[in-house]
């Protein structure tokens, strides 16, 4: 007849990450002050007042205001290398450049940057 045989018993050790670990690789996209899809509308708001601020470009003030704000906002939205120094360049034109404070383009632009983020995460 047949000979029954035992099944060979097979031990696992499982390691689980401490949770310092997990919060250490899920960073949000975010890692500032600007968090969620309302951080860019923030951002783009805080642009367009230091452009208020510099009204008429202030001279040649606007251009350093604009970069010191535009660096700090977009390290504040968690963006680095070459989108950050990209995005500061343009904050320092916008705030440095006259007749742009009667234009809320920081705000629309995150907006729109704010409504695109919040749609692509529900899918």
């Amino acid at each position: 007849m047949s000979e029954r045989v035992d099944p060979e018993v097979i031990e696992v050790d499982v390691e689980r990450p401490e949770p310092e670990d997990e919060r250490a690789h899920s960073r949000p996209s975010g890692s500032g002050i600007f968090l969620g899809a309302a951080g860019p509308i923030l951002a783009g708001l805080v642009v367009d007042l230091a452009d208020l601020v510099t009204f008429h470009g202030m001279g040649r003030w606007g251009y350093p205001i604009g970069a010191g704000v535009g660096w700090w906002v977009t390290g504040q939205l968690g963006l680095r290398g070459s989108r950050r120094a990209w995005l500061t360049v343009l904050g320092a034109l916008y705030c440095g450049l006259p007749w742009t404070s009667h234009l809320p383009l920081g705000t629309l632009v995150g907006l729109v940057s704010g409504a695109r983020g919040r749609g692509n995460s529900s899918r």
